[in-house]
């Protein structure tokens, strides 16, 4: 739409002159030399609040704001031909408001004398929802604009001259100007289907074309108007924006990259709104769904810490709390429940996201689950403390619980008995059986113990086929009952291999307390 056409200058004035004083259009003639107003229709002195009969002889100066009467005098002292018949001016009523005139003008004889008819109509509030148009869109980064369709007239947002490397002296001001930055080849394509949307009745216009940027280099863009029509279905302005595709086109690819490896990820990646309360999720990869449970759908809109709101004295939670409401970085290791109710360890990495200006926008959740590194930690703790045959505590956890109950006896008096079991014959059984049947025996005769075994009472393998009883207790026959249960746990025959085996043990014990001291015995 390179030459829109304009309309006459003066025509349409002159058609509102007939019937002057029935015209419902607010009009009045001034003389140009006094400046003072000769006539004056009934709707302008409505429109300005001066009763008729006082708005004739009123100078045309007292229609506009103080500031604005010099703007006024300099545009009547430009020669006819250069002199504007229309635009948009600020009036003033007769109680001081300002508003919005369109005025429309052209020279006449009025008794004789050189006068000047203006037609004027009120768009204040056109002019308002066109400020607030530009406002809205100069807070946009988009190249915004907003067009007079009738008369060409274009207006960019500072958006534009950023986005596409423009001046404000070399920002395109008219549609000609426009149009002569759209690439010669797609020129004619472009103006015709921009004519077709305004001429065809269309409410919006969208097209795709190469635009000359600031630089002389061309770019990519989409544009997109939606046009705004009178009542008679006449296009009168189209408001939209233009975007530089190039940038997007380039990020493309790296951007579906990144998701991949998102998608792809064995860790949990959440990502959430850091600038809403409670930081809602707006994404969980897959990996997040296998690890907890959850699906996707399930906890977008959901708190950010909502896997540590089901304990929030679980370890980590007071950590984490105290991260999101500072905004700072921090990594722990927690235990959490799955969707099922089982739980799992995890180790949860939270990162705050910043924009351009540095404000956190996001937050960024990394979960990785642990829970397999967790049971093999455990497993080896315990290997440490276990034996791995009979499942009962080890040397150095028997030497470890000594030194406590020691400890306690020495501090409440109590009394703490030894009691040490060594098998007779069992290196018989090994060498007649196998040391696989060995390994049965030994098995059974440590679940006899620990089932005949009251609490307090601690059973543990020291070697081979010796087991170690530490029993707590102030009666002095404890340990004299306890050997006496260790023989009757071995009266039946022990299954080894194909064949049941016998089994006698000596015992021998020592008490500790703080009163006493027993010397050792066997029995």
């Amino acid at each position: 739409m390179a030459n829109r056409g304009r309309r006459a200058k003066g025509d349409t004035v002159a058609q509102d002159f007939d019937g002057f004083d029935a015209n419902p259009v607010p009009m009045f003639v001034f003389d140009m030399e006094t400046l003072c107003i000769v006539a004056a229709n009934p709707a302008a002195a409505e429109l300005y609040g001066w009763p008729q009969a006082e708005m004739r002889g009123l100078s045309v100066l007292e229609l506009r704001p103080p500031g604005d009467r010099e703007k006024l005098l300099a545009h009547l002292r430009l020669p006819a031909a250069e002199r504007p018949t229309r635009g948009i001016w600020v009036h003033r009523h007769r109680g001081g408001t300002r508003m919005h005139v369109e005025v429309r003008a052209a020279d006449v004889a009025y008794g004789g004398r050189a006068a000047r008819l203006v037609v004027a109509r009120d768009v204040s509030e056109s002019e308002l929802t066109n400020a607030r148009v530009h406002l809205i869109a100069q807070a946009m980064s988009d190249a915004a604009y907003d067009c007079d369709v009738l008369s060409g007239d274009l207006w960019f947002s500072d958006g534009f001259a950023t986005n596409f490397g423009f001046t404000a002296d070399t920002v395109p001001t008219t549609l000609d100007q426009w149009a002569a930055l759209v690439h010669p080849d797609e020129r004619v394509g472009v103006h015709g289907s921009l004519d077709a949307a305004i001429a065809g009745g269309a409410s919006s216009w969208v097209e795709e074309y190469c635009f000359q940027r600031g630089d002389g280099t061309y770019t990519e863009v989409l544009d997109r108007g939606y046009i705004q029509r009178d009542g008679h279905g006449t296009a009168a302005r189209m408001v939209g924006g233009m975007i530089d595709r190039r940038p997007q086109r380039l990020l493309s690819p790296r951007l579906r990259l990144f998701e991949r490896a998102v998608e792809a990820s064995t860790s949990g990646i959440l990502i959430a709104d850091a600038g809403r309360p409670a930081f809602p999720i707006a994404y969980a990869n897959p990996a997040f769904e296998h690890i907890t449970g959850y699906r996707a759908d399930e906890v977008e809109g959901r708190a950010f810490d909502f896997l540590q709101a089901f304990d929030p004295q679980q370890a980590g939670a007071a950590v984490v709390r105290d991260a999101l409401q500072a905004m700072t970085d921090v990594q722990v290791s927690s235990q959490g429940t799955r969707r099922d109710g089982s739980a799992f360890w995890y180790e949860y990495r939270i990162t705050p996201m910043r924009d351009s200006d540095g404000r956190v926008s996001h937050l960024l959740g990394v979960i990785t689950d642990t829970s397999e590194r967790q049971r093999h930690a455990q497993q080896l703790q315990w290997r440490s403390t276990h034996d791995v045959l009979t499942r009962l505590p080890n040397r150095h956890l028997i030497l470890e619980h000594l030194a406590e109950v020691v400890q306690r006896a020495r501090t409440d008096g109590g009394r703490v008995s030894v009691l040490i079991v060594d098998l007779d014959g069992f290196k018989l059984v090994n060498d007649g059986l196998g040391h696989a049947a060995g390994d049965r025996v030994l098995c059974e005769i440590a679940l006899r113990l620990h089932h005949m075994l009251g609490p307090r009472t601690l059973i543990g393998r020291s070697v081979g086929d010796e087991f170690v009883i530490i029993v707590e207790g102030d009666d002095d026959m404890l340990a004299e009952y306890v050997a006496s249960g260790v023989h009757a746990a071995l009266i039946e025959p022990v299954e080894g291999d194909a064949r049941a085996c016998k089994l006698t043990a000596s015992v021998g014990y020592s008490h500790f307390s703080k009163r006493t001291r027993v010397a050792p015995k066997a029995c």
